[in-house]
């Protein structure tokens, strides 16, 4: 067995171990490879892969191993890990789709951050025609925050905003 081969089967007999477990894998398509070996991968690759598969659809660990797959790309993800006794339910997270929306993740972002601030119009984060991530106003918002403290206050002001 190769050294891959070898550290997954490690992998695996721990998780039936440690079982109920959950096991998070992020970057999903290209952390887990593809079961084909012609895009360049190894024989190897190709094992590991389908051992990987093989195992998540093992009916000896359903309900003991609940695997989540994340991805930002899930058209990249090999067909046989979307299918049913593998990964069974398949949630999609959206871009906020309107003003009220990204408002709440707004508030969320600068309560979770502990953002003091004296905002009176949000819309330059949730006017209509942005296409802004959770993550891109989080981001925004530790920026206006920084600048508010690179120019010597606490306290994020709206011009801090525009």
């Amino acid at each position: 067995m190769i050294n891959g081969e070898a550290n997954l089967e490690k992998i695996l007999n721990l998780l039936t171990t440690l079982a109920p477990i959950v096991v998070l894998i992020d970057e999903a398509d290209a952390t887990l490879g593809n079961r084909d070996s012609g895009g360049g991968g190894s024989d190897v690759d190709s094992r590991i892969f389908s051992k990987l598969a093989n195992a998540m659809g093992s009916p000896e660990n359903r309900g003991q191993i609940l695997w989540i797959l994340m991805t930002c790309r899930p058209d990249l993800l090999p067909i046989d890990l979307k299918r049913q006794g593998r990964c069974e339910e398949h949630i999609s997270l959206f871009y906020p789709d309107n003003e009220q929306e990204r408002l709440e993740i707004a508030e969320a972002m600068v309560k979770k951050n502990n953002i003091e601030n004296t905002f009176t119009d949000w819309s330059p984060l949730t006017k209509h025609d942005l296409s802004l991530s959770g993550a891109d106003i989080e981001a925004i918002l530790i920026r206006c925050r920084r600048n508010a403290r690179n120019n010597g206050r606490k306290v994020v002001s709206q011009e801090d905003l525009l």
